[in-house]
């Protein structure tokens, strides 16, 4: 491991128990739960430690133990309010899961149908451009056909009882 290899240490009891270990005896490994987890810990942590540099990992540790010094009561408040808040948040989750995958789909659409509005605005201010160009003209129009309106109402309202 990386704290050495593993080995048994027999060391005899301050006040013995009569009973001794005879040649070829077996020493059973210790199944307790807290032995087991301490092996399983070993395990999993060699790799990070073989892969990460000691030196490296001491300083970014003392560099952590300073910045956390005396903050531990802020710190533990932090925690507690982030989980209250993940309590909250992570009930969401399937919902904000569905919704961004419609976004997906919506912004798919919009992505199809952006070239055909790109080209409805283009036209729009060729359209635009052309009515104000014609501006005289279209007031001149609209100028005439009021007054053709108007002559029209006034022929119909003298003539309805020929009509």
């Amino acid at each position: 491991t990386l704290f050495g290899a593993r080995f048994v240490a027999l060391v005899p009891p301050r006040i013995p128990t009569g009973t001794t270990l005879r040649a070829g005896a077996v020493i059973p490994q210790d199944r307790s739960s807290n032995a087991i987890e301490l092996e399983q810990v070993l395990d999993n942590v060699l790799p990070l430690l073989t892969a990460v540099k000691p030196e490296k990992l001491s300083a970014t540790l003392n560099a952590v133990s300073q910045a956390l010094e005396g903050r531990g009561e802020r710190l533990g408040e932090t925690l507690t309010t982030l989980d209250g808040h993940l309590k909250k948040f992570n009930p969401q989750l399937p919902t904000l899961n569905a919704d961004i995958k419609e976004l997906v789909k919506v912004s798919t659409l919009y992505a199809d149908a952006a070239p055909d509005v790109l080209d409805a605005l283009t036209d729009a201010t060729v359209t635009s451009s052309t009515l104000a160009d014609q501006e005289a003209r279209l007031a001149g129009l609209y100028g005439t056909t009021t007054a053709a309106a108007q002559d029209t109402t006034s022929f119909l309202r003298e003539n309805k009882d020929n009509l």
